[in-house]
Formats: C-alpha cells, sequence, structure tokens
C-alpha cells in the first residue's frame, strides 16, 4: 500500500484488477493457476498508483483450503521490483555498451590489419625480386670468375635475404589467421582450401 500510495481502506478487499488495469490477461492467468491449485512466485505485474504511475511489483501467492479440503482464501504477497528493473535496465545498457565497444576494436583491427598487410606484402614481393637478381649475380660471379671476397659477399646478403624473406612469410601468415579469426568472431563465412600436410613438420616452426 505505501509503494501505491493507497490506504488501507482504499486497498482492503478490492478486487486486485482496481489496481493492475493494464494487466488483465496476466492477472486472470493468474487467478486460473491459483484456482488450479498451483502456487505462484515472483511473477512480474504493473500496478497502477494513486497518482497514475505505473510501477512494477512482483507478486507471490498460494491458495489456502480448509480442513474439508475445500477453497479457503488466497494469500498474497506483492513486493516491490523497482530494484530488479534498475539492475535489468543497468544490465542491458553494459550489454549493449559491450557490443559497440566490441564492434569498434573489430573495426580497428580491420583497418589496422589492412594497413599493415599491404606495405608487408610489397616487401615480400620487393625481398622476392631481389633474390632472383642475386641468384643472376652469382650466376654472372661464377662466369665471370670474381674475387673470392665479392662471391662471398653475395652469399652472405643472399642467405640475408633468404632469412628475412621467410620472417616476412611468417608475418603475414600470422596477419591472414587473425583476420579469419575475426571473420569467424563476426560470423562471417570463411573460404576453405584443402592442401595436404606434412604431419611431422607442423611443430617444428
Amino acid at each position: 500500500m505505501e509503494v501505491l500510495g493507497y490506504t488501507p481502506e482504499e486497498y482492503i478487499g478490492q478486487p486486485i484488477m482496481n489496481f493492475c488495469p493494464d494487466e488483465e490477461e496476466l492477472v486472470l492467468e493468474i487467478f486460473k493457476q491459483l484456482g488450479s491449485g498451483n502456487t505462484i512466485k515472483d511473477v512480474p505485474v504493473r500496478f497502477r498508483t494513486k497518482d497514475g504511475r505505473i510501477v512494477p511489483l512482483l507478486i507471490d501467492s498460494n491458495v489456502k483450503y480448509d480442513e474439508y479440503g475445500k477453497f479457503a482464501h488466497t494469500r498474497c504477497f506483492i513486493r516491490d521490483d523497482t530494484g530488479r528493473k534498475i539492475h535489468e535496465a543497468k544490465a542491458r545498457l553494459l550489454l549493449e555498451e559491450t557490443k559497440r565497444s566490441l564492434k569498434m576494436l573489430d573495426n580497428f583491427m580491420s583497418r589496422s590489419l589492412h594497413h599493415v598487410r599491404t606495405p608487408i606484402r610489397i616487401l615480400q614481393s620487393s625481398v622476392d625480386l631481389m633474390q632472383e637478381n642475386f641468384v643472376t649475380m652469382k650466376r654472372l660471379a661464377a662466369k665471370e670468375k670474381v674475387s673470392s671476397d665479392l662471391q662471398q659477399a653475395i652469399e652472405e646478403n643472399e642467405t640475408l635475404l633468404e632469412n628475412a624473406g621467410e620472417h616476412i612469410r611468417k608475418s603475414v601468415e600470422m596477419i591472414d589467421d587473425i583476420t579469419d579469426l575475426a571473420k569467424l568472431d563476426q560470423q562471417q563465412e570463411l573460404k576453405l582450401t584443402k592442401e595436404l600436410v606434412e604431419l611431422r613438420t607442423l611443430g617444428q616452426d
């Protein structure tokens, strides 16, 4: 009564429908359940206060039978549900904010991966071209019989390029894997490629 703003005289003995006119269907279902001998607990019902406001309340109720097993009366307990409603609203806001933040993070990752992938692929192409040039230089050096120092310098630089190319290749593969994971997280369709794999080499990288 305190929550609704009614006096005991205005509330006690009155049909419950007078205080929740917007929930007629729900209240009739409650009466049906109680009439079948069922107990109801924590049923949310919107009540209208004396000054016209709508407040959420929880109803617990069961039926009391007399010594002959006949219906005597119902016992009804009504509790303020505002706290739960506020908690649910906060939880919904938090969930929406979390989804928005995750979407922003996904967009940031997609843009960042794109900006990183493009220069790395250009670098990979440049290294591949330089390796081809070194193969040509080695062939010419062998033909022209250049000094051993120059021959050694060519071989050392070729080795450095091979190592750099391998690291670049692994970086590109890692970026592609992260991109695929991002697509999977966003429930996008992935294009699968089937290929044979040497099991003994899986753990060597």
